[in-house]
């Protein structure tokens, strides 16, 4: 693959040098303003290190690789969008005529058409599974099913059975989202429509904000396109509604230090409190910049006080939901349901937050005698690795942004660093939280995704509308190239890795004729290649009301689960290796 792509960006290169080397000396031009900019040897570095420091998840030369083909790839790119001014100038003011219901019309279409060709509108992580299941039981108006009988043929894992109630252990924000698409029948619906919205709110934020038009324009379009939340919006997982209260939260908090209206205080922690209820440690790692820059206003203002109390006391109403949920399912307020999870799960283990030879050490397997601040430089450098290899498939040019935004800090405006504050919270308040997978990218991070789509903007922006001729020409061609590097590069390694059983799962068990024309049947599922989890989704409630029953399949317990559900015809499903779907009738379980 790599050895194609570099002889397709050499081809790219040779494209750029007709025309008496005007595409080479646009890259000779292109490096030296590079160079003269002092970002190159940072850039360089800060890879390096995240690749080197995070080596224990991360194949470094892979990596390297990546950086190194995907950078001539872009820059093979670049050459031939300046070589084709006039084609570029045309596509950027394509781009810069199109409205934001465009904008956010067609990235709703593309969500939804990644959740429907690629994700199969099904859920491939454990979480999505969790969150489809507290969806289902909220959609009835209910925060839990009855235990059922027997709990091991029916219960997967991130759901549990404790004082006779069956329930997920996920926070209650998003599956109470997810509800409102189960009520439908349409739950991949949901996140689309949150992606939509959270670019609009975006939008709000970034105009009260004070950013040009332009930079405005160009942010939106670097989130609207990065295949980082676009995919992420084709799932059942939790980060979109995330993303969409955040940008809530910024644009009523900008607004309330403009206006000073007691409406915009409610708001904003109306917009923090529910966003506690989705992600909370999210939540509260990139509120921690805005809490800075209030208290710094506040010096100056002491008026905005009373805001601010408002703001607090609105935003804790979250807090209380959330002790009240605890007390709903675990009888403590104080206790979350994933905490006890894990507490039964792996005794005298903790899961969350800290340091320690306790902290998660058989949850994710063998290999954790513990975890300490050395794990956690290897976690985070990994986290960001990914990051910057997620956005646009492009690791070097997020990078880059960064260091330009560190060199040209003497042109850093109040929102513009609280903004980059954010990235940097996210990643100091994660540096204590144990967890080293990757699952459809480094989302631990997403929502820094707002502040790095500023950060490439700003100076793209600041070529278009105050350079000279020659680097407007730059501004438009780097434009170009990204979204076409984007669109043919980085797109295709991820609709590959999505489409062939993400997480060892698909929609194929759902699809397969053989058990749609199923009616009154139990199906016993043999847990060989994740059959368990092809088929948990598959089960309404209550379990009586299922036309077609699926069964987590154990000798002890089938009779049982025969008993209790008598007078429907048996099959075992098995998952083939080569991936087919085998049913069974069987004259009893």
């Amino acid at each position: 693959m790599t050895a194609i792509l570099l002889a397709t960006f050499l081809a790219l290169l040779a494209l750029g040098a007709p025309g008496r080397g005007r595409g080479l000396l646009a890259l000779r031009d292109l490096t030296r303003t590079l160079f003269a900019s002092r970002i190159v040897v940072p850039t360089v570095v800060v890879l390096a290190l995240v690749a080197v420091l995070g080596r224990r998840y991360l194949d470094v030369t892979a990596y390297a690789e990546r950086v190194a083909v995907t950078s001539v790839g872009f820059l093979a790119l670049y050459v031939l969008a300046d070589r084709l001014e006039w084609g570029s100038s045309r596509i950027v003011a394509w781009c810069d005529r199109r409205t934001l219901p465009q904008l956010l019309l067609a990235g709703s279409i593309a969500s939804l058409l990644a959740g429907w060709r690629l994700l199969d509108f099904f859920p491939h992580v454990s979480d999505e599974v969790a969150y489809l299941f507290q969806a289902k039981a909220m959609s009835q108006g209910a925060l839990s099913f009855p235990a059922p009988d027997p709990a091991g043929s029916f219960v997967f894992i991130h759901t549990m059975v404790e004082h006779g109630r069956w329930f997920g252990i996920m926070n209650p924000g998003w599956p109470a989202l997810l509800a409102l698409g189960e009520a439908m029948r349409a739950p991949w619906l949901i996140n689309p429509l949150l992606g939509a919205l959270a670019l609009w709110l975006f939008n709000g934020f970034f105009r009260e904000a004070g950013f040009t038009s332009r930079t405005r324009r160009l942010a939106l379009l670097l989130l609207a396109v990065s295949p980082f939340l676009l995919f992420m919006n084709g799932t059942f997982m939790a980060h979109p509604a995330n993303l969409a209260l955040f940008g809530a939260f910024c644009w009523s908090w900008a607004r309330l230090l403009r206006t000073e209206s007691r409406r915009d205080a409610v708001l904003a922690g109306l917009a923090l409190g529910l966003n506690l209820l989705v992600r909370p440690i999210d939540a509260v790692a990139v509120s921690l910049p805005f809490a800075v820059q209030g208290l710094l206003r506040l010096r100056r203002n002491p008026r905005l006080l009373p805001l601010f109390a408002i703001t607090t006391i609105v935003a804790s109403g979250g807090v209380l939901l959330t002790l009240l949920y605890n007390r709903a399912l675990t009888g403590d307020a104080m206790v979350m349901p994933m905490s006890r999870y894990f507490e039964l799960r792996n005794p005298l283990e903790r899961f969350g937050m800290g340091f320690g030879a306790d902290m998660g050490t058989k949850i994710h397997g063998d290999e954790w005698p513990g975890f300490y601040p050395a794990d956690a430089v290897a976690v985070s450098s990994y986290r960001l690795a990914q990051l910057f290899l997620d956005l646009f498939g492009l690791p070097i040019l997020p990078v880059a942004a960064l260091a330009l935004a560190v060199v040209r800090r003497r042109d850093w405006d109040e929102w513009f660093t609280v903004l980059l504050g954010t990235i940097a919270s996210l990643v100091g308040v994660y540096f204590f939280h144990f967890y080293h997978g990757i699952a459809y990218g480094s989302r631990h991070l997403y929502l820094a995704a707002p502040a790095l789509a500023l950060a490439m903007a700003r100076p793209a922006a600041d070529w278009l509308e105050r350079g000279t001729p020659e680097v407007t020409r730059r501004g438009r061609a780097v434009v170009v190239a990204l979204l076409a590097f984007t669109l043919l590069f980085a797109y295709p390694p991820l609709c590959h890795e999505y489409g062939r059983l993400y997480r060892n799962v698909d929609g194929r068990v759902r699809d397969a004729g053989s058990v749609t024309k199923l009616t009154n049947a139990l199906v016993f599922v043999d847990e060989a290649r994740w059959g368990w989890k092809f088929t948990f989704p598959l089960n309404d409630y209550p379990l009586e009301a299922n036309r077609v029953l699926f069964v987590r399949d154990s000798a002890a317990l089938n009779p049982r689960v025969a008993e209790r559900f008598p007078g429907r015809q048996s099959y075992r499903l098995t998952i083939e290796r080569d991936g087919g779907v085998t049913l069974t009738p069987l004259a009893g379980p």
